[in-house]
């Protein structure tokens, strides 16, 4: 190829004299070496360059194949090769091996991890719309005014937020290759995914102020529940801070190949990554723990026993269906996705495969919790549309019955009675002393119930 056809993208070829030469080798006696080591690094580590590896021995020139080495030394860092090999290859090459690909064209181990996170983050954003329109169809004026409510907006929004921000970088990332990424473009999205799951499991911590109301619970019992969980969860916010700012803070505009800064600021910063997932099972188990423990799930399944009437079995149905939603949405696959991550963390230290599971994460956390809640409008919505003969809906939020002051009967799966309670006159006879007080118990529980039932409905 002569001198007037170079690559785009490549330096023009100058006549050195043999002393220049000479004087090259000595300073970088590894260029040969390089190409050679970053040819095998492409057949052992990523498989799928094998195509583009082979064309370019071949058929390209010198300059090309150049072009092609700091893309695959940057994604086979991926496994996990020392930091100091790679500062030493990369010193190694020669001034053009920082050049994109020629225009139109891109690199396959570079469209793969970028077109993979690109799914998934159109696939969880794709999930999240529908719910969001469920939620408001099946809501009403007054349920949006609560605050459960409006932070399951935010969450969706949120979500929402980091699938296009990330979305429109992997786009990028695949159809215009020359335009390097700063650190601004990473920042914002970083954030987002290690903060959305905080964000989304504060809604249980509000659910579970519900439960421990602090006017009704002693100041000593209040302390010590919340006072511990507020510590988890700025202990969190802080070691996600300190991970992204060291991560992504050695990103500058004179950096050649972003990935491979990531992925050593990732592999030697990853300490706190497991830091962050093992305080995020420590967080939800002790949360869902105090929760259930509230509200006495086993009782409720004795119960089942105590319950000859149909309404009180649809009631218990009812409740049943609420709180295992509530249980498993927000504790069982939280802390399952957050044991995956901490096992992956000790065995595949990829951050490409780390995001991945970190946008599962965030999803499933916004999903988990939307799932009580849509599954409480929906009831609200039934209810009111297919009201029974009698008048009288039986909604199961409206049996939670919590009681501070009685530990043995924590929950209630009586109906509430709407009319008043008053006497027959077949019964009038043989009113006595005892009757009397049975009808004010009587008539004290449906008070009670009516005066717990927002406060039930509030949970989710």
């Amino acid at each position: 190829m002569g001198q007037g056809n170079r690559l785009p993208g490549t330096l023009k070829r100058t006549t050195r004299s043999p002393a220049s030469s000479k004087l090259e080798s000595r300073v970088s006696p590894s260029g040969p070496i390089v190409t050679i080591l970053s040819h095998l690094l492409t057949l052992v580590f990523v498989p799928r360059a094998w195509a583009a590896a082979v064309t370019l021995h071949f058929n390209g020139s010198r300059a090309h194949k150049n072009q092609l080495s700091p893309i695959i030394i940057g994604y086979a860092s991926e496994l996990i090769l020392p930091k100091s090999f790679l500062h030493k290859v990369m010193e190694g090459m020669p001034s053009t091996a920082s050049h994109p690909p020629p225009p139109g064209l891109n690199y396959i181990v570079v469209i793969q991890p970028s077109l993979g996170i690109l799914i998934v983050a159109l696939t969880g954003s794709a999930i999240l719309v529908p719910l969001l329109v469920i939620l408001f169809f099946f809501s009403t004026k007054c349920h949006r005014r609560k605050p459960i409510f409006v932070m399951n907006v935010i969450s969706i929004i949120l979500g929402l937020i980091l699938g296009i921000s990330f979305t429109s970088i992997m786009y990028q990332g695949i159809t215009k290759p020359s335009r390097l990424l700063t650190r601004s473009h990473f920042v914002f999205p970083a954030c987002s995914l290690k903060m959305i799951p905080i964000f989304v499991e504060n809604i249980l911590l509000f659910r579970l102020l519900i439960v421990y109301p602090y006017r009704d619970t002693p100041l000593r019992v209040f302390i010590s529940i919340f006072f511990p969980l507020v510590c988890i969860k700025i202990a969190r916010v802080v070691d996600v801070g300190i991970f992204i700012y060291r991560v992504i803070s050695p990103i500058s505009k004179a950096t050649p190949n972003p990935i491979t800064v990531i992925q050593a600021g990732w592999t030697h910063q990853i300490a706190l990554l497991k830091i962050e997932s093992f305080l995020q099972v420590v967080d939800n188990t002790m949360t869902s723990g105090l929760f259930l423990y509230k509200l006495d799930f086993w009782k409720i399944l004795v119960r089942q026993q105590v319950m000859p009437s149909v309404n009180s079995y649809r009631s218990y149905t009812s409740t049943i269906q609420g709180l295992f939603w509530i249980a498993v949405s927000n504790f069982v696959f939280p802390v399952l996705l957050a044991i995956v991550e901490l096992v992956f963390m000790f065995n595949d230290p990829s951050f490409l495969h780390g995001m991945i599971l970190g946008f599962v994460n965030a999803y499933v956390s916004i999903v988990g919790v939307l799932l009580a809640t849509v599954w409480a409008a929906t009831a609200r919505w039934s209810e009111r549309h297919h009201r029974p003969a009698s008048g009288r809906g039986n909604n199961g939020l409206s049996t939670l019955r919590f009681t501070h002051t009685d530990n043995h009967n924590i929950i209630s799966m009586t109906n509430a009675i709407d009319s008043p309670v008053g006497l027959s006159p077949s019964t009038e006879d043989s009113y006595s002393p005892a009757t009397a007080s049975h009808f004010v118990r009587d008539d004290s529980v449906a008070l009670d119930m009516k005066r717990n039932k927002s406060k039930a409905a509030g949970l989710i």
